[in-house]
């Protein structure tokens, strides 16, 4: 790697070889930490980057705080996202003019790299820029391909970490993270999850549903979440028993749940990681969530291996819709626990 230094105080003019100019959104900079005392952490920086010919250029905003202690570049190029101190900076500067940076990366297809910028006070305080991910040919952010995910929302890493694997690149612009999530978009999430997850080829399942016609946009997915066990259908008296999919009804907590640990083959009922082997207990369950109720050990399995961790009040609102930035969540969360327990990657 190599770096190179710009000079200070002068606009960096980008050149494109390979890559587009990219715009971001600039949002509040105030830390969610310190909503309360303004003056205690630095403001966030925003980081740009372009990819020029196999060298990447990374330009921040610069910090004018009294303050300011330093500057520390992340990257990684593994699968999980540059956060800062798990992850040692790979350079690092103590004038808050030196705001660019540039390093040669290889050009392999399959490698990704991801880069922040976090700005340190005399406090030690630290505030951290957006992600951005380069690729060979080009750098995205996930705010860069979807206007309406605000940066530094408790859902934009998430967000991320899907869209990173292809599990919501058909979405256009719009991430739409306040919406319900739908029985049909649940589907296509989950079957999309599982091809990208590795060792599964999306197959035409014969139609069972008579709401989901073939021309549905997700009826490959829905079709093929019913084959899997993952999907079920409701009686209803002009189709019969269990063929009522109801593709664009809102999804519930408790739904989605048992809906993804039937798709990735969790036992809801034991846990079998390592050597240790137990029924989960009440002690597991949320307190509106009983042992009675119908997806009870779903939902305990998931709080047991940390996939969902519940509201404050410890409850668990099982009957309430899940929106696209909480079924975010789930699913990366659930990515995580899966390649602990060696079933990916």
């Amino acid at each position: 790697m190599k770096k190179k230094n710009h000079s200070k105080g002068t606009t960096s003019i980008w050149r494109m070889t390979f890559a587009a100019v990219i715009t971001f959104l600039l949002f509040s900079s105030v830390s969610h930490a310190a909503e309360t005392n303004a003056t205690t952490y630095p403001s966030k920086p925003t980081l740009k980057g372009e990819l020029i010919v196999n060298e990447i250029h990374l330009e921040w905003t610069r910090n004018y705080s009294g303050h300011f202690k330093r500057y520390h570049i992340l990257r990684t190029n593994l699968d999980t996202l540059p956060t800062y101190p798990e992850q040692k900076p790979i350079f690092s500067t103590t004038d808050r003019n030196e705001n660019t940076y540039s390093e040669v990366i290889s050009l392999n297809e399959k490698m990704n790299y991801y880069y922040r910028v976090c700005s340190v006070n005399t406090d030690n305080k630290i505030s951290c820029s957006n992600i951005i991910q380069v690729r060979p040919n080009r750098v995205i952010t996930s705010y860069d391909f979807f206007d309406d995910v605000q940066r530094d929302s408790w859902y934009e890493p998430y967000i991320m970490q899907l869209f990173r694997r292809g599990i919501t690149s058909n979405l256009q612009k719009h991430f739409n993270p306040t919406f319900n999530v739908t029985r049909s978009e649940l589907a296509r999430w989950i079957i999309t999850t599982l091809i990208q997850r590795g060792g599964y080829v999306l197959e035409n399942a014969p139609t069972h549903f008579c709401d989901v016609g073939r021309f549905h946009p997700d009826a490959v997915y829905i079709n093929q979440a019913y084959a899997l066990g993952i999907a079920e259908g409701e009686d209803n008296g002009a189709c019969g028993a269990n063929t009522t999919f109801y593709p664009n009804r809102p999804v519930s907590r408790a739904e989605a749940i048992k809906m993804i640990l039937l798709a990735f083959d969790y036992s809801p009922d034991q846990n079998v990681i390592g050597d240790d082997t137990y029924k989960y207990q009440n002690t597991d369950l949320f307190l509106d969530v009983h042992q009675n109720y119908l997806a009870s050990s779903y939902i305990s399995r998931a709080k047991a291996e940390g996939i969902v961790t519940g509201y404050p009040d410890d409850t668990f609102r099982p009957e309430n819709d899940v929106n696209h930035a909480e079924m975010a969540k789930i699913l990366a969360a659930t990515f995580r626990f899966d390649s602990e327990t060696n079933k990916m990657e």
